[in-house]
């Protein structure tokens, strides 16, 4: 249920009833951060189902494995995060996955040929929030379709993705699909720890939190949960819904830029063929997490917690030699059984309360 209190300026006080994570907007600290972590629906599946795959799966708990885990975890949470914002405003992407893979390209001609890795790192960033603001302006200020905007951008992304991976192997080539090889410093980054985590997934980690604050503490983010909750409601509390919309677009693409230089120092090269897997696991990441396709319902801890399942499970499945076919009939049961329960959680809660 959301209370829609009088406003000025279109400004939401705290006390708006938007978060949907099932915890009410209040004071920072940790417990209302551990609220927001115990209350993911999928939680408890992730925890059985890893436990299932460490007594069933071995090496599943090797360290070398754990570490690759992580880093698989931190390129589809970045990811994932600036899907659930669409997602939150009942709006769709599907742009998403060619968005990491042309900006892992970009960012990886850039680094190859200059050897300056930040610079890499704005050229992936700066590509992906160039489609975000495509796709924003187009669905947004413009009100097309984002189902077919985002579908021509995807097809679009992609193509300029392969031109790009063709001409910088020279002379026009025809068949490349990646950039590299890059310095040294790339692949050291990529593989680099903090306290013997690899520093890819504090970084995914530090954006989701982040992402967890924005979303609960600030008036964009409430707002984002009205929109996707009610454009009426939205609208006559003031706020200004076509900017929401195109700024909910630029924030996904710009994390998918994000996402897309974290794969290029994780391969150490780019990769124009990343985007229709990616895409699968964002999409499904995000909505076995809890997050609504309807808008209104989800938030970064749901999908974080839908990150580690799919990783998880789409590891084991290949330790056991898993053909493609097998692996995407088990991950879709999953999917089906994962989001079931999150409607389940998601009703019992709402008659308690």
């Amino acid at each position: 249920m959301i209370e829609i209190p009088a406003t000025k300026g279109g400004h939401l006080p705290a006390r708006t009833q938007l978060g949907r994570e099932g915890i009410p907007p209040g004071r920072w600290g940790l417990v209302p951060a551990v609220r927001q972590i115990v209350s993911v629906p999928i939680l408890p599946i992730t925890i059985l189902i890893y436990g299932i795959l460490a007594l069933t799966t071995p090496g599943f708990l090797s360290w070398t494995n754990v570490e690759n885990l992580l880093v698989s975890m931190s390129v589809l949470a970045i990811a994932a995060i600036g899907t659930t914002v669409v997602f939150l405003i009942a709006g769709i992407d599907l742009s998403v996955g060619s968005t990491i893979a042309l900006a892992s390209i970009m960012g990886a001609v850039v680094t190859r040929d200059t050897g300056m890795i930040f610079l890499g790192l704005a050229t992936a960033v700066l590509t992906g929030a160039a489609i975000g603001l495509f796709n924003g302006i187009c669905v947004g200020i413009l009100q097309l379709s984002p189902f077919v905007l985002t579908l021509g951008a995807l097809l679009v992304a992609r193509a300029v993705g392969y031109m790009v991976a063709s001409a910088a192997a020279g002379g026009g080539a025809t068949g490349a699909a990646s950039v590299g090889p890059l310095p040294p410093s790339v692949l050291n980054f990529g593989r680099s720890t903090i306290a013997g985590i690899p520093t890819l997934w504090w970084i995914a980690l530090i954006f989701v939190a982040g992402s967890a604050l924005v979303l609960s503490r600030t008036d964009t983010g409430r707002g984002w949960y009205l929109l996707g909750s009610s454009a009426r409601a939205a609208l006559f509390s003031g706020l200004r819904t076509r900017w929401l919309k195109c700024l909910a677009y630029l924030v996904a693409g710009t994390l998918a830029g994000l996402a897309g230089f974290i794969l290029m120092v994780t391969l150490g090269s780019g990769d124009a063929t990343a985007g229709d897997n990616l895409l699968l696991q964002v999409i499904a990441a995000t909505v076995v997490g809890g997050t609504s396709l309807f808008g209104g319902l989800g938030g970064a801890w749901r999908t974080f917690g839908g990150v580690f399942l799919i990783v998880g499970l789409t590891n084991a499945l290949n330790f056991h030699g898993l053909a493609s076919w097998y692996q995407e009939i088990v991950v879709g049961a999953v999917i089906v059984l994962g989001t079931a329960l999150a409607v389940f959680v998601q009703a019992a809660q709402a008659r308690s309360k």
